[in-house]
């Protein structure tokens, strides 16, 4: 199951399971429109997509009734998907459908497989909470990186439990250019993410601001991503921020998956990402994949997939924004070999973070446990 967060774990998700042909999915999701995950189910005949609007997320301490007659009626429906297709491994994608899991193997099914991919840095004292007490409900908890691992390790019973396997990307060698959507000849430095307090959006665009006040007209930045709903405050603060800003800074919003890489990572400089935690970002290895080099923060999975000066560049998680535009500027000052950058990127991916290596480790970890 995967509810409707719109981020990595759907792209992550849909990756595995396109051309995935060693199990029968029934994959219950959210009906809204998720072309990623459409296009796998037209062409992957193993997959069957059950959309209903109640698979959503709906904040319990805004809504409480509201999310507590979604979570009876999901349960409900799930059990109903498990009987009639005689299901045995129950996979929730993300860390909200962990809950959907615990619950479901305690109420329904004490047999069934539990599986819990949890693509979050688990910070809330609720989910800290919720896996001291129910872990030992779940058969095996997928993380993306260590950092992932380390959050939650002290909760978890038994913590070989807990599988480190990494997200994976094959480098791509026919992706077309196509025309240039930004019409000055500057360095861009793309943004691809929610725009969110944890990504820190607001870091970029004073990155780019310091940039543009030491460096008139030789950068600008690129936003691609989608507000997140709800998060009025900081939307708000964004919005603010890029007042005056419209000649250097440029705000896309949320593009398909195709658009993003022949119209944004393809006439980028380099990926920019700022965020404050991050397990480990889909959006690092898709640069990586086309030769596109990274500039990041170093934290948490980040430092997994960069390595500074020789797979990317990152600076320390407490630099400042002064500290950061001064190496930027450094680094497209000719002073670094981007050429070998991009071939140590690409050799880390195809080594470390390959497509068919992740499927074949989950593969092989559901297998295991059948």
């Amino acid at each position: 199951m995967s509810t409707n967060i719109f981020s990595g774990a759907e792209k992550v998700l849909a990756d595995y399971l396109k051309e995935n042909t060693t199990h029968r999915f029934f994959l219950l999701t959210n009906d809204i429109s998720m072309p990623s995950l459409d296009d796998v189910a037209h062409n992957n005949d193993n997959l069957t997509l059950l959309k209903d609007k109640t698979m959503r997320v709906i904040s319990i301490r805004k809504n409480p009734l509201s999310s507590l007659s979604y979570l009876v009626y999901n349960l409900g429906k799930i059990h109903r998907i498990v009987k009639k297709n005689d299901i045995n491994v129950l996979y929730g994608n993300n860390t909200v459908d962990m809950v959907y899991v615990m619950l479901y193997k305690k109420l329904f099914h004490s047999d069934i497989v539990a599986i819990s991919h949890v693509h979050d840095i688990i910070q809330r004292n609720m989910y800290h909470s919720l896996i001291k007490k129910f872990n030992s409900l779940i058969d095996a908890f997928i993380v993306p990186s260590q950092s992932g691992k380390n959050s939650f390790k002290m909760d978890v019973d038994n913590i070989a439990k807990i599988h480190v396997i990494h997200n994976g990307c094959n480098v791509n060698s026919d992706i077309k250019l196509t025309d240039m959507p930004f019409k000055y000849p500057k360095k861009r430095l793309v943004f691809v993410g929610q725009i969110c307090e944890r990504k820190r959006v607001d870091f970029f665009i004073d990155i780019i601001k310091y940039l543009q006040g030491v460096s008139p007209n030789k950068y600008e930045g690129i936003i691609v991503g989608p507000f997140v709903d709800g998060d009025e405050v900081y939307t708000k603060k964004i919005k603010e921020k890029l007042e005056g800003t419209q000649d250097y800074i440029y705000l896309k919003g949320p593009v398909k998956s195709k658009e993003l890489f022949q119209s944004f990572y393809l006439h980028a400089d380099a990926l920019l990402l700022t965020s404050d935690r991050d397990p480990l970002p889909t959006v690092i290895l898709e640069a990586m994949s086309l030769g596109i080099p990274v500039i990041a923060r170093q934290v948490d999975g980040v430092t997994e997939m960069i390595e500074d000066k020789v797979t990317g560049f990152s600076w320390p998680y407490e630099a400042g924004v002064a500290d950061i535009a001064i190496y930027i500027d450094e680094i497209f000052s000719k002073k670094y070999n981007l050429e070998n950058i991009r071939i140590n990127a690409k050799n880390k991916l195809e080594s470390e973070f390959s497509l068919e290596w992740k499927k074949n480790r989950i593969n092989s970890l559901i297998e295991s446990l059948e």
